[in-house]
């Protein structure tokens, strides 16, 4: 039985190792895990869902990963060294809707980055470290990941499309749709050297201010923010941060108490409450519609107030005072610098029509400033007339005089005359040939004719007013004629001419054919 046992024994510890050999692939058999294979593109194919696995694409420079029905963006290839780079809409026939999580860490290179339409999602720092990284377009992003843009000490420049439906930018800065949270300033944004947090911001969020390199010298946080995130304002060493204090004179309660990650000394050499004189800029619109005014501190800015309206007048800008002297006109964001009224300027609208009379093409109306000149426009076409010149109030248009007032411009036209001779036999019109187009009341001469036509079995016996010789026969002394209107036919006169021949009885007699007319004797 020893012996049995024992030979059973081999057999199990066989049939294991086999089994363990078999998973392994030691035996040369394949492995079930597909791998990913180029395609004809030079791509690599995607692997399956449930096996998502980074992909190298060297067209676009970045890595993909396939999750669900679209793809992330993963990386960036370290071959890829291009300065511009754009996030594709699609992949292998995929939206391209997320950037992942430190998908462009440390791409140095990158100075502008697109994002594609497809892309609605950007994941915790994908941009940290882009350090060149100047312009980017976030398009239709509706989420940004934590610390996005940590690192990039370059950023100046942030758009979105215009029908984003979650973010908003203003001079640069980035802030949710309603404007009621600021994600984003730009460290080397330089619109201004001081930033007061809009009014309408209640919320600052994390990340939003960063680096010794921010470009900013001082900001203002108001009454109105009720939050500031964690690390809002981080490595912010230069940076010189006011704000209102609360009724107990401290920082308002919902700020986080890491909102900033300045050392001891450094918060008390560069926080400050503020204690500085609020300013009212209103606006006088003067016959336009009403602008509501604005309260700002002095020294610092308020951004483009609405641009109000007049019917009939173009708004041209706000002005320091009503004398409208162009110095003082008022350049957007604006430094607060006390009390202050700003003036609408506005410039009078002319409209310009071109009446081309009935028949003739379309001119669009133009509206021009008062005391421009208006341009001329292409000159209209109408059949069977000639355009002679615009013409306002019986004298042709000068395009070099300044308007003041709406005009209308009418065409002068000209009717293009011709005559034309007709064959005059057959059911329907035999035109032998037309003169060429002349203006009414110019002449045609007998050097613009044709010669006589012919006709066999018929003689041409002149030209009429009318069919079948009817009318007033056309002789040459009727030409110069003086073309009187749009077309004037001539009719030709036939006659039907037979050949008589006559024929001796013998052939010493003389004969002789003779030619006569249709209801003519023969003598």
């Amino acid at each position: 039985m020893k012996p049995l046992k024992k030979i059973l024994g081999i057999a199990v510890l066989v049939a294991l190792l086999a089994a363990t050999l078999s998973a392994c692939n030691l035996f040369g058999k394949d492995d079930p895990t597909p791998t990913p294979t180029p395609n004809p593109g030079g791509n690599v194919q995607p692997p399956k869902p449930d096996q998502p696995q980074d992909i190298s694409d060297a067209t676009s420079g970045l890595k993909y990963k396939l999750t669900g029905n679209s793809y992330s963006v993963v990386g960036i290839l370290s071959t890829n060294t291009r300065t511009d780079v754009v996030v594709p809409e699609t992949y292998n026939g995929l939206p391209v809707d997320t950037i992942g999580y430190n998908a462009f860490e440390g791409a140095t290179k990158i100075k502008t980055l697109t994002l594609g339409e497809n892309v609605t999602s950007v994941g915790d720092f994908a941009f940290k470290g882009c350090t060149a990284l100047r312009t980017i377009n976030l398009n239709k992003v509706n989420s940004i990941g934590n610390g996005a843009f940590r690192g990039c000490k370059s950023l100046q420049f942030v758009t979105v499309s215009e029908d984003n439906e979650h973010y908003f930018v203003e001079h640069n800065v980035l802030y949710n749709k309603n404007k009621t949270t600021l994600v984003l300033y730009p460290t080397s944004n330089y619109e201004f050297d001081n930033f007061s947090i809009p009014k309408s911001v209640d919320t600052i969020r994390g990340g939003a201010f960063e680096g010794e390199d921010l470009q900013l010298e001082i900001v203002l946080i108001g009454a109105n923010v009720k939050e500031v995130s964690y690390n809002a304002f981080i490595d912010c060493k230069n940076l010189k941060i006011y704000y209102i204090p609360d009724a107990d004179g401290k920082i308002p309660a919902g700020w986080n108490e890491n909102w900033h990650n300045l050392s001891e000394k450094e918060a008390a050499d560069n926080i400050a409450a503020f204690n500085g004189r609020e300013c009212t800029i209103t606006f006088d619109s003067h016959g336009g519609s009403e602008v509501e005014a604005v309260s700002q501190y002095e020294k610092f800015y308020i951004s483009t107030p609405e641009t109000p309206v007049r019917e009939g007048y173009r708004f041209d800008g706000w002005y320091l005072t009503d004398s409208y002297l162009t110095e003082q006109k008022v350049k957007f964001p604006y430094q607060v610098d006390g009390d202050r009224t700003l003036h609408a300027k506005w410039v009078k609208r002319c409209t310009i029509k071109f009446d081309t009379k009935e028949g003739g093409t379309e001119i669009p109306d133009v509206v021009q400033d008062e005391g421009y000149t208006v341009a001329r426009p292409a000159d209209p076409t109408r059949e069977n007339y000639r355009f002679a010149g615009w013409y306002l109030g019986g004298s042709e248009y000068n395009f070099d005089s300044v308007v003041s007032q709406d005009l209308t411009i009418e065409a002068k036209w000209v009717l293009q005359c011709y005559l034309v001779f007709d064959l005059g036999y057959g059911e329907e019109s035999n035109v032998y040939y037309k003169t060429a187009p002349k203006d009414i009341g110019l002449t045609v001469g007998t050097d613009e004719l044709k010669k006589n036509p012919s006709r066999a079995g018929f003689k041409f016996m002149g030209w009429y007013t009318e069919k079948d010789g009817q009318g007033t026969k056309i002789e040459d002394d009727k030409f110069p004629y003086v073309l009187e209107k749009l077309e004037t036919v001539f009719y030709a006169y036939w006659k039907e001419s037979f050949t008589i021949v006559f024929d001796a009885d013998n052939e010493t007699a003389e004969s002789s054919d003779v030619a006569v007319l249709k209801g003519d004797a023969i003598t």
